[in-house]
């Protein structure tokens, strides 16, 4: 964090996905701090849940 600010323990989100070419992407959500309400993350995790069923059909056969 910025300033030398630290979190400990906070809850996160880490997504990586990797194509057959190994090519990898990955996102990072850490709701830090008082900027963001306690439902974000809550939500954010109930959206990929749900998501998570049917992410591979949406991407697989795509091109990189």
């Amino acid at each position: 964090m910025s300033g030398g600010r630290c979190s400990d323990g906070d809850p996160s989100i880490v997504v990586r996905i990797r194509t057959d070419s190994n090519i990898e992407g990955w996102s990072v959500n850490a709701p830090l701090g008082s900027d963001y309400l306690p439902s974000s993350l809550t939500g954010e995790i109930a959206a990929l849940k749900e998501l998570g069923r049917r992410l591979s059909d949406l991407i697989l056969g795509l091109l990189p």
